[in-house]
C-alpha cells in the first residue's frame, strides 16, 4: 500500500456493499465524500477472509458491526474520522 491510500479490509459478509447489481452503495458514498474531503486520497477495498463476515478495518483499526448496523455509513464515517486525524497530524 502507498502513503497517499487509505486500506479498507472487508469481510465476506460485506463484499454486497461493492456489488454493482445493488448498486455499489459503498462506492457511492466513497464518490460523495470525495466531494465533500477534496483531499481524499485514493481507497483501495478488498475483503479479508481473517476478519469476521460482518468486520471490516479502515487503515488497520479494526471494527466489529452488528446485523442491524448501516454498515455502509459506517465504514464511510472511519474514512472521514480517518482523513480528519491525519489531517490534524499534518498541520500541528
Amino acid at each position: 500500500m502507498k502513503n497517499d491510500e487509505i486500506l479498507v479490509e472487508i469481510g465476506y459478509g460485506l463484499i454486497y456493499l461493492l456489488d454493482k447489481k445493488k448498486g455499489a452503495p459503498l462506492l457511492e458514498g466513497i464518490a460523495e465524500l470525495r466531494k465533500k474531503i477534496p483531499q481524499l486520497p485514493v481507497v483501495r477495498i478488498v475483503d479479508k477472509l481473517e476478519l469476521a463476515p460482518l468486520q471490516f478495518s479502515v487503515a488497520g483499526k479494526k471494527v466489529s458491526m452488528s446485523d442491524n448496523e448501516d454498515f455502509c455509513s459506517k465504514i464511510l464515517e472511519n474514512i472521514s474520522i480517518y482523513i480528519e486525524q491525519k489531517n490534524t497530524r499534518i498541520s500541528i
